[in-house]
């Protein structure tokens, strides 16, 4: 275990030889931020496709009940009988109230 660790020790001494810490850090900060920028980018076209899908479901759904509701309006139409003409009655001539009256 004591050998182990000398050992890791020894390694993070040399590392800094062979790699510079700095460059690979900030390249790591860079290639995050990148790949963030690419999740929202994904995410934001997958919103527009939903909502552009939520609006296509919603007119498909607005016309088929406007379809019905013509098709119901029509077969009530054909169904219902045929209205009698009615007769205007004569109009009744109204006399003004008592209190007009000398």
């Amino acid at each position: 275990m004591t050998l182990l660790g000398v050992g890791l020790l020894a390694f993070l001494v040399w590392l800094p030889q062979r790699v510079d810490a700095l460059v690979m850090v900030s390249e790591t900060i860079a290639d995050l931020i990148q790949g963030l920028a690419q999740l929202l980018e994904a995410l934001l076209g997958l919103a527009s496709v939903l909502l552009i899908a939520a609006v296509l479901f919603a007119g498909l759904l607005s016309l088929l009940g406007g379809l019905t509701r013509i098709v119901r309006s029509v077969v009530r139409m054909l169904n219902a009988p045929p209205r009698a003409v009615r007769r205007k009655r004569p109009a009744r001539v109204r006399r003004g109230s008592s209190s007009l009256r000398r």
